[in-house]
């Protein structure tokens, strides 16, 4: 939790939302002992808990762990809470906390500053990019192939569809209300064609499968062996087709699909000098 606790403490948001899922058996929106007791107790938040939509499963149970806005609306929350407070399960305290926070948002949005700032996409590019450096995570090198010398690897052979276009769109499905549009997407391929160029390397691109469902015809199998052929290197870019990310569903397995492995596995074998991304 150590990430969220890190936002809590320095940026104090006005509001949190729950998860889905359950942790150690409570749902996350039911948890009092993630609520109350880590979020408002150990780190001093004094903001509105809100539920994701329809992650409540329980009125009661919500509001005796500390949630205060259920979403989205639900015709019977009246029903529920008189109900629940007539068999003993919440009290009026309960419903007062939680309504007493949401009075403190509405009061405290309304009365936000409005400053005069103007939004630079190019600066908010560079913070983005210096994230996505910082962030990268190398899991391994064996025979030290990193960081590419192009003295010794002279032609590079970039294989799969996301070098050219990354898995940036989130739920190309629909499910929910994530859709990402960026302004600017800073592609693997094109970065590596440029430090390619400024360096003397030769680059050869062949995308082998769909971006969509990661589908791939056998021919393609002789591609990675025809680039191979021709190639010094080989850095072929694995991932998750758009659909695998979906809102409201679990994932089933966080392994790579099975095709992907089997992609991976021919560039290695027909290349010793193989990096996967």
């Amino acid at each position: 939790l150590a990430v969220f606790e890190h936002i809590i403490k320095k940026s104090n948001p006005t509001t949190v939302m729950c998860a889905y899922n359950k942790i150690n058996g409570h749902f996350a929106s039911e948890n009092k002992k993630l609520i109350t007791d880590i979020l408002r107790g150990e780190w001093g938040y004094g903001g509105m808990m809100i539920s994701d939509w329809g992650a409540v499963h329980d009125v009661a149970n919500a509001l005796k762990a500390g949630m205060d806005l259920i979403m989205p609306e639900r015709k019977t929350i009246v029903e529920d809470v008189m109900k629940a407070l007539d068999n003993g399960r919440i009290t009026e305290k309960d419903v007062d906390i939680a309504v007493e926070r949401i009075q403190k948002f509405i009061h405290d949005v309304e009365n936000l500053p409005k400053p005069d700032i103007t939004f630079d996409r190019a600066k908010a590019h560079e913070i983005a990019t210096e994230v996505e450096r910082e962030a990268i995570v190398l899991l391994k090198n064996e025979d030290n192939i990193l960081p590419i010398d192009t003295k010794k690897y002279k032609k590079i052979g970039i294989l799969g569809y996301y070098a050219e276009e990354p898995n940036v769109y989130v739920n190309l499905e629909s499910s929910g209300n994530v859709y990402l549009d960026p302004n600017v997407v800073d592609t693997p391929l094109g970065w590596i064609k440029k430090f390619a160029g400024e360096n003397g390397a030769e680059i050869m691109y062949e995308p082998l499968y769909s971006y969509y469902d990661g589908s791939f015809k056998f021919s393609e199998l002789i591609k990675i062996q025809e680039v191979a052929r021709e190639c010094d290197m080989l850095i072929f870019f694995a991932g998750y087709p758009p659909y695998w990310e979906i809102e409201g569903e679990d994932r089933e397995t966080i392994n790579l699909p099975v095709y992907m492995i089997r992609l991976a596995e021919e560039c290695s074998r027909f290349c010793k000098d193989t990096v996967v991304v």
